[in-house]
């Protein structure tokens, strides 16, 4: 069974963080996002994962998929979601001091009403 097909299963999943070496098995998932109640997408690509070399694999051979991919930005376009690059988050861990820290590179879903789309 497919990612996509599983993700529809999901009714209670709302925030879906996704790490592949092959930017196309991303693809299938996107499209299935109109189906589900996820409101909150991240891909990360990372070649490493191929050579299953997580160890020795250069921090800078990963990242997030944005808005900067030309065929993601139609498929999540087509789904309603919007690409923001950093959101601000408030802190819970009693370990971090900062009260608000960075959360980078989530796709986020335009709220709809009354079938018009709102940011």
């Amino acid at each position: 069974m497919a990612l996509s097909a599983i993700l529809v299963q999901l009714p209670n999943l709302r925030v879906l963080e996704l790490t592949s070496a092959d930017k196309k098995s991303f693809i299938g998932v996107t499209q299935a996002l109109p189906a589900t109640n996820i409101h909150r997408v991240r891909y990360e690509y990372n070649p490493a994962i191929e050579n299953e070399d997580m160890w020795g694999a250069e921090e800078e051979d990963s990242y997030y998929i944005g808005d900067e991919e030309n065929e993601f930005v139609d498929l999540f376009s087509k789904a309603s979601f919007v690409f923001k690059a950093v959101v601000m988050k408030r802190n819970t861990s009693e370990f971090v001091k900062k009260e608000w820290i960075e959360e980078e590179g989530f796709w986020h879903r335009m709220a709809v009403r009354n079938g018009e789309s709102r940011r």
